[in-house]
């Protein structure tokens, strides 16, 4: 009788800590399956990616911020060489770079001269309906580069979700152009010049070896 008494003393505390031991191993066995879900899903992503995960972002200096007034602009137009000098500027070098392991670069093209070449790509579309009046395409045959390229565009302007507030068109205002801070653009187009110029070096330099070589023999 008195094991039994003490057993039936303890035994509340006893059932309270194995609910509490069960509840733990509960808990740990969501966790354990929450964390495989989520590395599933990040090695899917991963696996989407490049295998050089140093390409996945250009890795360049940090890029400084830097005011740019919003406004309606004189430039980048639709009609006229003008305009088409000015969109084609946008994206120097047809927006390509090259990264990789020296001598086995790779082309890549940045999605900011990616949206800008969308924009000029739409701009020639435009351009296109309006020139032939006469067999205007239907609306249904939108060539599939255009339709990229609105997608393109809307899929990026989403996955930013800029939520600054601007003033609408048409409304009351300051006179004054919208200011949003940016990054330093102008660095990017440094940059990828420099890139394109090296290996444009590196090219030109191959190609004089190959061309020596096949003298020499």
């Amino acid at each position: 009788m008195r094991f039994g008494n003490i057993f039936a003393e303890q035994g509340q505390p006893i059932r309270l800590a194995t609910l509490v031991l069960i509840c733990g191993a509960i808990g740990l066995q969501i966790k354990c399956i929450i964390w495989i879900q989520h590395s599933r899903q990040r090695l899917s992503v991963d696996n989407a990616r490049s295998s050089d995960q140093s390409i996945d972002i250009w890795q360049i200096p940090a890029l400084d911020p830097v005011l740019m007034a919003f406004e309606d602009s004189v430039h980048y137009g639709i009609h006229g060489s003008a305009a088409k000098a000015e969109w084609d500027s946008l994206v120097p070098g047809d927006g390509l770079i090259y990264l990789g392991e020296q001598d086995s670069e790779r082309p890549f093209m940045i999605s900011m001269f990616h949206e800008l070449r969308c924009l000029g790509i739409i701009r020639d579309g435009l351009l296109t309906r309006w020139k032939d009046t006469d067999n205007p395409l239907p609306s249904e045959e939108t060539p599939a580069v255009i339709r990229h390229c609105l997608n393109y565009l809307r899929q990026m302007i989403t996955c930013r979700c800029d939520i600054v507030v601007e003033s609408l068109m048409g409304m009351p205002s300051t006179g004054y152009p919208d200011l949003y801070l940016c990054k330093d653009w102008s660095a990017v187009y440094d940059e990828a010049v420099k890139n394109q110029q090296l290996y444009a070096t590196k090219t030109s330099n191959c190609e004089l070896q190959l061309v020596s070589d096949g003298h020499e023999a």
